[in-house]
């Protein structure tokens, strides 16, 4: 009886009862018994390395390969192993397991060059794809294998038209920050189009894939792919699916060299690009500043201006202008460079804030304990630029005594209870006397209540007394009484003498609140004696 007629379980039997030279041997006379042991493949972890435990190969596999592959685990050496693969059919190689992968496909994903080579000698097609349509080439991209997707490229894989989970390949190859293969990927894709008569990054009737091939280097960091890609042509001021360019990548990573690197290259159109939101690369300084010199800021400033650019363009969302995004976030470097350019410290946002409001204002981040000394050195250069314009502008009402639904500047600084920035107003010449849309002063918003007229008002209606119910803030709030006596004198020394009722609000018949009242309800012991000095001094005089 031959042995290509023997039942497949008394085959396996015998098989697994030879020496490995002898199996070897069979496997490569008996094309039926070797495909029988094909599926043993379809787990190259098992079987490629050469230093593999058979025993702990088996336990891995029970629960994984049909049982009559077990027996021949411990004879499946990487020697017997190779000597097997030369011998398979072309059909064999090729045969997909239920992800639609063949044998080339897992040898690529375990990194075995050498199972890799012998299989490529079978003149297979190098473009097959999985189920999930990932071609060779993007399994040996994916694990960084350079020798293999230099061999794939050589032997026909395809570039351009091949794509990872919806990204181009070449795209993919650069995102890794692996400079060689990006180069092999690259210089691949580059012959495969000049082939066709194209150049690199030549403009085709449909999007060009690979004109956001720079976004991709740039996400990774890669200052090598960078220059290579910059040497080749790449466009610098395509959008990403975002509206981002390049550069605004390059800033956003805080990178100081490929911003460099950019500039060097960049088009005006490309200074001058806005995203989706109408966001101009200068929206991007105020988070990244830290890791950008000011030189690489400067640079940018004056290629904007140069360029025709608007340096207080404000974005959709909010109307916020670069110098709004830089005081905001407390970056004072930023903010110096932007106002010695000339930005535009009036400009107001879709609350009405202008910069200085904006930095000053309770809700910040800046106001959560991150960066207080960026924090007050950002608004001292707001207070310091806009007080230079002098006396008349100041009487015009500048940001400074800027009258918003919310107050003047000073107004939120001692909302905020910001001691410091509240002391620097005032020096600029500040109206401490200034009232808000409700008619309170800066002093009242310092008080650590809701509200200094109406909660006390509905409560004095209701009860006849004042109660606990105005009050908001914490009892005792570090630096609060403080700066509540600090503008208490700047307003007895421009003549206020607190003996005068604070006005009941319209709508509300309640009668006036005084000062002591005021100051009574909210526990401020030296602010209260104070207020009482000042009263005593004015009834005497």
């Amino acid at each position: 009886m031959s042995l290509p007629t023997l039942p497949n379980e008394l085959l396996l039997q015998i098989a697994s009862l030879l020496p490995t030279p002898s199996l070897s041997t069979l496997l490569q006379t008996n094309t039926h018994l070797a495909t029988l042991l094909t599926p043993l493949l379809y787990h190259p972890e098992l079987t490629l390395h050469p230093k593999s435990n058979p025993k702990a190969a088996i336990n891995w596999a029970a629960h994984r390969l049909p049982p009559r592959c077990l027996t021949l685990m411990h004879l499946w050496s990487s020697k017997t192993l190779l000597a097997y693969l030369r011998t398979l059919p072309l059909s064999t190689i090729e045969r997909v397991d239920s992800d639609g992968r063949t044998l080339l496909h897992h040898a690529i994903d375990q990194n075995n060059t050498k199972v890799v080579e012998i299989l490529m000698e079978k003149d297979m097609d190098v473009n097959r794809e999985d189920k999930l349509e990932r071609s060779y080439l993007s399994y040996a991209i994916r694990t960084l294998n350079v020798t293999v997707s230099q061999k794939l490229i050589e032997t026909g894989a395809e570039i351009e038209n091949s794509r990872y989970e919806d990204i181009p390949l070449a795209c993919f190859a650069v995102s890794y920050g692996n400079f060689p293969l990006a180069q092999c990927v690259i210089s691949g894709l580059q012959s495969q189009k000049e082939k066709s008569g194209e150049t690199l990054f030549s403009p085709q009737s449909k999007s060009n894939p690979s004109h956001n091939i720079l976004h991709y280097a740039v996400f990774a960091n890669n200052e090598s792919t960078i220059s290579l890609l910059l040497s080749l042509g790449a466009p610098t001021s395509t959008l990403d699916h975002k509206g981002h360019t390049p550069l605004m990548l390059a800033i956003q990573s805080g990178s100081d060299s490929i911003t460099n690197l950019l500039l060097d290259s960049i088009p005006a159109c490309g200074i001058l690009a806005k995203n989706k939101d109408s966001e101009t690369a200068l929206h991007f300084l105020s988070h990244h500043t830290p890791y950008l010199s000011a030189s690489t800021i400067q640079r940018l400033l004056d290629l904007t201006l140069s360029s025709g650019g608007n340096i207080s363009h404000p974005r959709l969302s909010d109307h916020s202008t670069p110098l709004h995004l830089s005081a905001t976030h407390s970056s004072p470097l930023t903010t110096q460079l932007l106002l010695s350019a000339g930005a535009n410290y009036l400009a107001a946002d879709n609350q009405g804030l202008t910069p200085l409001l904006s930095a000053i204002e309770t809700n910040t981040p800046a106001s959560h304990g991150q960066h207080l000394q960026n924090r007050v050195l950002t608004i001292n250069l707001l207070i310091t630029s806009m007080s230079r314009a002098g006396d008349t502008f100041l009487s015009r009402g500048d940001s400074l005594n800027l009258r918003i639904c919310q107050g003047t500047a000073l107004h939120f600084a001692a909302r905020s209870g910001n001691l410091r920035v509240v002391k620097d107003l005032i020096e600029v010449g500040a109206d401490v006397l200034a009232g808000d849309a409700a008619g309170r002063t800066a002093l009242e918003c310092a008080l650590p209540v809701c509200n200094s007229r109406m909660p006390l008002k509905i409560q004095i209606e209701r009860e006849g007394r004042i109660g606990e119910r105005g009050r908001g803030r914490e009892k005792g709030r570090e630096g609060c009484e403080e700066t509540c006596l600090v503008l208490a004198r700047a307003m007895w020394e421009r003549g206020f003498g607190f003996g005068e009722g604070l006005r009941g609000i319209k709508g509300y018949k309640a009668r006036e609140t005084t000062w002591l009242e005021l100051v009574g309800l909210v526990e401020m012991e030296r602010l209260g004696a104070f207020i009482r000095g000042c009263i005593d001094e004015k009834e005497r005089n």
